[in-house]
């Protein structure tokens, strides 16, 4: 029997390059074209020289954009695959350069980041703002543009359509006048919520975190946590996964992380490790864990994929109401905190502790 041929669809990502090509942007993208390529011929085209993958095609292009315009190497790509549908992933303030995409048809945009709220901003100390602003400058550049602009650029893109990693974004941008749009959901399996199981006084309890050394991540509270319930039980031990990919940031606060560590009274009961693992093995690692801790304070990227790869692990999972988290964990096996207090008072319960 012939095989049927299958419609073929484009993907354009820019902006990324060997620096940050393992930041969450990339998975997010990654991940979403994955769940295409079962029923779509897809195509994603790029700039980026590191990007590899056997699940889709790969198109490399030296540059995608000029400021204003696609570039001719890009349009003629696109007039070459005739492909029934382009998604473009994009940060919202990217709708003001409205006449990059004039020339696309059936385009879809897919918005990968969300608009901060002043609530959400007061978890930052100045400290976190000041050392992290590498990060944060282009979503906040992002939140305080006036909703008209966004919407006024948007408008000017003929017959375009919308995509949402959240339904949380969903609505923050329904509130400024963009199209109700769609969301992206992930086919990754949601499991149940568990009881308390530390029913034993003397079993040991493995608290874990992996990600980068990030306060933006919540990586201070960790060890906040960490040194608040070991002043009141002796068998909690931590678990640091560290991703430190000799960006110059991350060094500055691989620092510090020491610090912190060393300032701990507890720090013989604190595993740092900085290896590289493959995705199957950080998960068998992880799943050794009794308890994960990922307080995100704030997201860069819409809906951090590492909240789904704890999930999967069925480790029961604890993190800080956040826009893009919180969605995706009320019906798992994850427990939601308001703020620190919130979190140790959650996971005190949980361990046993009254």
């Amino acid at each position: 029997m012939k095989k049927q041929k299958k419609n073929r669809i484009v993907f354009i990502v820019f902006g990324f390059s060997k620096k940050n090509l393992r930041s969450q942007p990339w998975f997010s993208v990654n991940e979403l074209l994955k769940q295409f390529v079962s029923n779509y011929d897809v195509n994603l085209i790029t700039e980026s020289d590191d990007i590899y993958s056997n699940k889709y095609k790969i198109i490399k292009l030296k540059k995608l954009f000029n400021f204003f315009s696609p570039t001719i190497d890009l349009m003629e790509k696109i007039d070459e695959l005739k492909p029934i549908k382009i998604f473009i992933i994009i940060g919202s303030h990217e709708l003001l350069l409205f006449t990059r995409f004039n020339k696309f048809r059936n385009l879809n945009f897919i918005i990968g980041n969300n608009r901060f709220k002043l609530k959400e901003l007061v978890r930052l100390n100045f400290k976190d703002l000041f050392t992290e602003i590498k990060l944060l400058k282009i979503p906040f550049f992002s939140s305080l543009l006036p909703g008209f602009l966004i919407k006024l650029g948007f408008s000017q893109i003929k017959n375009s359509k919308i995509i949402y990693l959240s339904k949380e974004a969903q609505k923050r941008y329904r509130n400024i006048g963009l199209l109700k749009g769609k969301v992206f959901i992930t086919k990754k399996k949601i499991f149940s919520k568990k009881d308390k199981i530390f029913n034993s006084k003397n079993k040991k309890i493995i608290l874990t975190y992996f990600g980068p050394p990030l306060n933006l991540r919540g990586i201070d509270l960790v060890i906040n946590t960490f040194n608040f319930l070991s002043k009141r039980k002796n068998n909690i031990f931590l678990n640091l996964f560290i991703r430190n990919n000799n960006e110059i940031y991350l060094k500055n606060k691989m620092l510090d992380l020491i610090q912190l560590i060393n300032n701990s009274k507890f720090k013989d009961k604190i595993n740092l490790d900085t290896k590289y693992y493959l995705h199957k093995t950080l998960q068998k690692k992880i799943k050794q864990s009794s308890i994960i801790i990922l307080p995100f304070k704030i997201t860069i990227s819409d809906t951090p994929l590492v909240i789904f790869d704890a999930i999967k692990t069925k480790v029961p999972l604890f993190t800080l109401d956040t826009p893009g988290v919180t969605e995706y964990v009320k019906k798992t096996n994850s427990f939601i905190c308001k703020d620190q207090k919130d979190l140790f008072y959650k996971i005190s319960k949980f361990v046993g502790i009254n």
